[in-house]
C-alpha cells in the first residue's frame, strides 16, 4: 500500500495515456483511399450513363427492325445506296 500514493497513481495514469497514444489507430481515411473511392464513383457514374445510352440504342434498333418488317416491300425493292441512306437518316435522328 505504500506504493499507491497519489503521485504514483498520477504517474502511472500519465504513462498509460502516453503508451496508448503510440498504439492508437489513425483517424479518417488516407488520400489514396479518397482518390480510389472517387475513381470508383466516377466509373460507376460512367457505367450508368453508358447503360442508359445502350438501352436507348437497343430500343431504337428494335423499333427500326419493326419498321423494316412493316416496310418489307420498300426494303426489298431498294438499292444498296437507298438502304444506306435510309439507315443513315434513321440513326442520325
Amino acid at each position: 500500500m505504500k506504493y499507491l500514493t497519489k503521485e504514483n497513481i498520477i504517474l502511472l495514469l500519465l504513462i498509460i495515456i502516453v503508451f496508448l497514444q503510440f498504439f492508437k489507430s489513425p483517424e479518417g481515411i488516407s488520400e489514396e483511399e479518397v482518390a480510389y473511392k472517387l475513381k470508383i464513383n466516377d466509373l460507376n457514374n460512367d457505367k450508368m450513363i453508358l447503360l442508359r445510352e445502350n438501352n436507348k440504342l437497343e430500343s431504337k434498333l428494335s423499333y427500326f427492325k419493326d419498321e423494316i418488317i412493316k416496310n418489307n416491300a420498300t426494303v426489298d425493292s431498294a438499292s444498296i445506296e437507298q438502304l444506306d441512306s435510309m439507315f443513315a437518316t434513321y440513326f442520325n435522328r
